[in-house]
């Protein structure tokens, strides 16, 4: 049995635009939950991709001195995906995030934090408004 050509696109057409219309509200939620978390302290996130295309966002809250008040990361698939705390979080200062790590083996939740930790130390050092 062959298979339609044309309705394999109208299939792919459909999943595409699915796709599309399920990031809508995944979006929303991510930028809520930041707008939300960054105001108990200084807020720096971060995204790592695996090799194939996935991302990890990880959120650090610190005060001014760069001590961690909060840290959370996305867990989750899809859409359903959310933000929780970091308990395994082992550093005290985002300082030591950068420090510590060796950067040939990071998995992409760690290359998220990384990521984090600098734009937290940017913004601390004046470099970004808050």
């Amino acid at each position: 049995m062959p298979i339609k050509i044309d309705l394999l696109i109208i299939f792919i057409f459909v999943s595409i635009l699915c796709q599309k219309l399920f990031v809508i509200p995944q979006m929303n939620s991510i930028t809520n939950h930041i707008r939300k978390i960054s105001t108990n302290g200084i807020c720096g996130y971060g995204v790592g991709r695996n090799r194939l295309g996935f991302r990890k966002y990880y959120l650090i809250i610190t005060d001014k001195d760069g001590n961690i008040i909060n840290a959370e990361k996305m867990e989750g698939w899809s859409i359903f995906a959310r933000f929780k705390p970091d308990k395994k979080i082992k550093e005290k200062n985002i300082f030591e995030i950068c420090t510590e790590k060796d950067f040939k083996r990071l998995n992409s939740l760690e290359v998220a934090k990384i990521q984090a930790a600098k734009n937290v130390i940017s913004k601390i050092s004046g470099n970004l408004s808050f």
